[in-house]
Parts: C-alpha cells; structure tokens; sequence
C-alpha cells in the first residue's frame, strides 16, 4: 500500500509531543539511523476528531516505499498523507474516534536497509455532552436602547460555551459566554441605539472535546422594534342636520351569522404596525374578539419558539346597523415571520349564538 504524496509544503500544527520509543529491527550504521519526532496527540484527554501527526528529523534518509502505519494494529498506510518536502506525515480518521486507549506504530527502513519501529500512545476522552437549558430576559418584552440583554446556558461543565444571535432571519451575532459556575454559562450585551431587531432567535451553543451540541430557546427577542401610534377610530356624535329617524328593519327572522370579508382562513397578513379585518354579522348583535400570536416553530417545525401572547382579551366590537364590524389588531411585543394570528369571534343575538375561528399568517 501507498502513502499518498503532497509534494507541496504543508503547515503543521504541532501540539504536545507524545511519549515515543523508536528502535531498529536490524542493526544500521549511526549514520542512517533515523528518528520520529514531533508525534501527536500524546496523554489523555484527546479529543475524539484529532488528526495524528509526526515527522522525521531528516527525510532523506528514509525509504517511503517502506513505511508502514498501524493504529491499534489497524493497517491505515494508504490513507496517510505525506508532504514530502517537510517530512510530515498526517491521518485523519475517517470518523470520530470512540472513547479509549490507542497506539500508533510506524516502521520505516532508511536508504541503507535498516528497519526501524516507532510506537507511542495516547487516549480519547469520554465526553457526554449536554445542553439542557437555554434562557434570556428578552422574553417577554422588547429590549430597548439602555437596557442590558443577558442569556444563559445549563449543561455540561468545562465547555466551550457561546451565543448565537439570529437577527431578522439574515444575520447571524456571535457572543462568547463564561462559565460562572459548574455548567451555568452567562453571556451580557448592551442594547445600543443602533440594534434594530424585530425577529431575533437565541441559539446556545456547547463544545468540548470536539463534540458540539446546540439548543434553541423557546422564546424570541426583539431590540429596538420599530413604535407605532395607535389607530383611533372616530365618529361624528353631534349633528346640525335635523333628520327623521327612521326603524331599521327588524332582523328576527334572519338566522345569525358571522363572516370575514377582508381575509380568508390562513391567509397572509403583515403585523408589523398593526393590523385590522372586517366581517359581516347580524345588525343588533352584539361580538366580543380575541386573538392570540403564536410564534412560529423552529428547525423544520421540532422546536416551538413561544407560548403566544394575547393581543385582544374578549374585546367587544362595534356592530354596524348595516351588520358590518371593523376589529384593529395592536402590533404584537415581537414580530415574526410565520407567526400565527388565531382569531375567535363570538355573536350573540337575543337567544342565538354563534362562534368563528379564523387563523392569519404573518407574511
């Protein structure tokens, strides 16, 4: 089996020498004997993805149709890779190693005959690795310029721990976080007057040991969303116009009914100031309106990112004489796209009631 050859230069990045013992099969000259040096990973600890690397004091010595390499005394030659100009020589495993104890061992003959045996060991760490918790203060208000976000992680002590930021779904905001105590890592940033978030996902994110593993939090965040001013419905109460009043016809004999003019089920709407439907009922019945925004579902559905927040709490609406109603929707604390607006109105009407469920989609 071959080794394969790059023949140009490569940079290697050495890390702590192992324990090597290198000794000749047959007797050789002092002056052909050649050495392994620069061996890794070396000791305990090893992360399960590590490369295994070593090089030769002087190439020209060495025979590279001879070498042969072994891992647990596993043949991996044909898939080491050699920079000949350096000497080096790299395996990438194929996959991450499992948990435990392993030897390498390369033998080599030099340009004289002499056969050489280098072995040296080292163990991978066994890493569970765990993120059970992911939590921010921007959960249940929009955090403004001033104020301070803070999040924080739970899990596995002795990790590498960080942030992610998905901001208005482009963006993507790396912060590192410390751990303050075992498996508790916290993460501080200063809202400024620039941060400008209306859709914003808070992902952690734990490595060790090459392994990592990430959590979404259940609920979004928003910086500096855009103020909106309230719509003001207004009516003429006074009049310098005298009319006759006049009775409406009676609608006794009409059967109670409640639809939506402006929308249908599941239809797009945009939220992000607000917004208002319309809808048609009996005149002289009397509505009350509730609707709820449910936050959307994250990583193809698996991960739910919110609770949802009411926006109108079995509030009553206005009914024309002519049966039609008008209902404004305030902008939820924090919009998102794909969010779901679940609406229910309630007609009542001397005995009769009837109930609609209508849902809208923030586009």
């Amino acid at each position: 089996m071959q080794i394969r050859k790059i023949l140009t230069q490569a940079s290697l990045g050495l890390l702590a020498t192992a324990t090597l013992t290198s000794y000749p099969l047959l007797t050789a000259a002092p002056s052909a004997a050649q050495r392994i040096v620069s061996a890794t990973p070396g000791g305990s600890g090893v992360a399960s993805n590590t490369s295994i690397t070593w090089q030769f004091d002087d190439f020209r010595l060495v025979n590279p149709q001879s070498i042969r390499v072994q891992l647990n005394g596993r043949d991996i030659t044909n898939q080491v890779t050699a920079t000949m100009a350096t000497g080096s020589f790299t395996y990438n495993p194929p996959q991450p190693l499992a948990a435990g104890n392993y030897t390498v061992q390369v033998e080599f003959a030099n340009t004289q005959g002499a056969s050489y045996r280098g072995t040296w060991s080292f163990q991978v760490a066994d890493v569970t690795l765990a993120l059970t918790a992911v939590t921010h203060n921007g959960a249940n208000q929009p955090l403004t310029s001033g104020d301070t976000f803070a999040a924080e992680l739970r899990g596995t002590a002795g990790a590498n721990a960080s942030i992610l930021l998905v901001q208005n779904g482009q963006t993507v905001r790396t912060l590192s976080a410390t751990e303050t105590a075992s498996g508790v890592y916290r993460v501080t940033l200063p809202v400024g007057s620039n941060d400008r978030v209306t859709e914003g996902v808070v992902i952690g994110r734990l490595e060790k040991s090459g392994k990592v593993v990430y959590s979404v939090a259940p609920q979004a965040f928003a910086f500096n969303p855009a103020q909106t001013t309230a719509q003001v419905e207004q009516t003429q109460t006074t009049s310098t116009v005298t009319t006759t009043p006049t009775t409406p016809p009676t609608a006794a004999s009409q059967p109670l009914t409640v639809e939506l003019t402006s929308h249908q089920n599941n239809g797009a709407v945009n939220a992000a100031n607000g917004f208002t439907f319309t809808g048609k009922t009996l005149p002289g019945a009397k509505l009350v309106v509730t609707v709820v925004a449910e936050a959307p579902s994250a990583l193809g559905g698996l991960i739910r990112l919110g609770s949802g927040s009411t926006l109108l709490d079995r509030t009553p609406t206005t009914v024309q004489a002519d049966g039609t109603f008008s209902v404004t929707v305030p902008r939820p604390p924090v919009v998102q796209r794909g969010m779901r607006y679940q609406i229910t109105i309630q007609a009542d009407h001397q005995d009769a009631s009837r109930m609609m469920n209508l849902t809208l989609v923030q586009q």
